[in-house]
């Protein structure tokens, strides 16, 4: 019975310890969250954005690798950390990251667009490109049917003899 008591006695201990430590952590992100809401308060009527108010907000911004090197259009996800809070996160800033379908769906969309321009360009190009060689394709014809005509003539005066 003794040592029933006393496993139970040990193990209600490493959980009220537990428990405290838990507590302080709310007490101290509450208080972190206050200091947060001054600062916000401080500057809530700010005029222009200089480097000292962001350096009062921003604790670091994580820039992460792309998903694709070398890509000229790639997905990159940033992480921003503010003082005091952390990083933040809340249903919208959830909604925001997008999945893995919505990032498949992406990038299919960038390479479509790609496609696109490189279709685009190719057409303008050869709408230059014909545009101008058109005048000399006009002057080539010009001169083969010059040269059609005299030759008819030639024929029609050799036959005439």
């Amino acid at each position: 019975m003794s040592q029933k008591y006393s496993e139970e006695y040990y193990t209600l201990k490493a959980e009220l310890a537990e428990i405290k430590e838990q507590l302080s952590a709310f007490e101290n992100a509450g208080g972190r969250a206050q200091r947060f809401v001054k600062l916000t308060e401080r500057y809530a009527d700010f005029a222009e954005l200089t480097p000292a108010i962001l350096n009062e907000f921003i604790s670091k911004i994580e820039v992460h690798e792309r998903d694709q090197k070398r890509a000229r259009y790639a997905i990159q996800h940033i992480g921003i950390y503010f003082n005091h809070i952390g990083k933040f996160e809340n249903e919208l800033t959830q909604l925001a990251e997008p999945t893995e379908q919505e990032i498949k769906k992406m990038r299919e969309e960038i390479e479509e667009a790609k496609k696109e321009k490189s279709r685009a360009y190719h057409r303008e190009y050869s709408r230059a490109y014909r545009a101008k060689n058109i005048e000399k394709q006009r002057e080539y014809d010009r001169i083969k049917a010059r040269e059609y005509r005299a030759r008819k003539k030639a024929q029609a005066a050799a036959s005439a003899q």
